[in-house]
């Protein structure tokens, strides 16, 4: 939703690393989109797509001190991998009943 907005624009300037689930999508409809709008940050700013850093491309914070906002705006990969994750623990731990569909 283009509208959505959670943060002041100045936070995503004052963070250390901005990372998008999806940079192109964050561009229209996240807080980067926002940030974009009204101010001189733009997708140039952006540290890191989701992605990079779960599959270890790039890295995460190096000290507690670093601020990071994430700008998910949602990927249909993200629900399936939750939904994965959810029902693998789930087997796991003997709880849980599978539904026939």
């Amino acid at each position: 939703m283009p509208e959505k907005q959670e943060l002041d624009p100045a936070i995503l300037i004052q963070a250390n690393r901005v990372v998008a689930d999806s940079l192109e999508q964050c561009l229209r409809s996240g807080e980067i989109h926002h940030a974009a709008e009204t101010s001189s940050f733009t997708g140039g700013n952006v540290y890191a797509e989701l992605g990079e850093l779960a599959s270890g491309r790039k890295g995460g914070r190096t000290g507690a001190e670093e601020i990071t906002v994430a700008d998910l705006t949602g990927l249909g990969i993200e629900d399936a991998s939750l939904a994965n994750l959810v029902m693998t623990r789930s087997i796991a731990a003997g709880v849980g009943q599978l539904i026939e569909i």
